[in-house]
């Protein structure tokens, strides 16, 4: 018999005990969360340590959060098995995990708050532009800087008579940019967020981008770009091949130079 502890190791939460029997089967004692805010919480909520649909039974030692509250979890990724419990942690159960909901729904919306995504085609409703970069968050006192360090300069950022499907791909990027960056996110991840926009336009967005105390991770395949960044990874094949400056990486690795050369032609 081998028994794994994958959870509540050093911890007060999360607990998790892997049971393998000399047979195969496999036990789960406990199914608990880790309890807190943020994305370390929730990435050790979501790195289970096993394979849910290989469990072959779980036994649950209450009904505490911290020993319950992934049960759901485990069940959407394709648990099976029996769960064994008192009849009195099975009752309280039923009214602990609803409550487990509403933390999982509280750090998702937390997590959203810290972390921003934009893509190269942001969606924009035929609202103004203020409505499009707020999206009903309570951010206001923060709106026309969010605009002008995304240079959106061709619009009156209060007007309510706004024709958004007349917007070029570069402003609508530039409306993108500063919705992304309006609620101060702690990590900004910029997916080719600005590859319609000119050259010079882009330069002013990202030195206004480097004074926000923000981590901003970039994706992009354009040169302009990668040369404003701190540091670059180049990915081949899947792979993160070699990391570096812009200077650095071409004298270094021949696949990030053949992208320069390509490009400067």
């Amino acid at each position: 018999m081998k028994i794994q502890f994958l959870g509540s190791t050093r911890e007060v939460t999360g607990s998790k005990h892997l049971i393998t029997l000399n047979n195969g089967k496999k036990i789960l004692l406990d199914c608990g969360m880790y309890q807190g805010k943020g994305m370390e919480t929730d990435a050790m909520n979501r790195n289970l340590g096993f394979s849910p649909r290989e469990i072959d039974h779980l036994i649950l030692s209450h009904a505490h959060i911290d020993h319950s509250g992934l049960i759901p979890y485990v069940a959407k990724l394709g648990f099976e098995g029996s769960i064994i419990a008192t009849h009195a942690s099975r009752d309280l159960c039923t009214i602990m995990l609803a409550d487990c909901g509403k933390i999982q729904e509280y750090d998702t919306e937390n997590l959203r708050q810290v972390v921003s995504y934009v893509d190269q085609k942001p969606y924009l409703f035929d609202f103004s532009v203020k409505d499009n970069v707020l999206l009903g968050r309570d951010v206001d006192k923060t709106y026309e800087k969010a605009c002008s360090t995304a240079h959106v300069d061709f619009v009156d950022l209060y007007s309510e008579d706004v024709k958004i499907d007349e917007f070029s791909d570069g402003q609508r990027q530039r409306i993108g940019i500063a919705r992304g960056i309006v609620g101060s996110p702690l990590l900004l991840i910029l997916d080719e967020a600005t590859s319609a926009i000119d050259s010079e336009t882009e330069a002013h967005i990202f030195r206004g981008l480097k004074q926000m105390s923000t981590t901003i991770i970039v994706l992009s395949h354009r040169l302009s770009t990668l040369k404003s960044t701190d540091r670059t990874f180049v990915l081949h094949d899947g792979q993160i091949i070699d990391s570096g400056t812009h200077d650095e990486l071409v004298q270094k690795c021949p696949v990030y130079t053949q992208i320069f050369e390509e490009k400067e032609e």
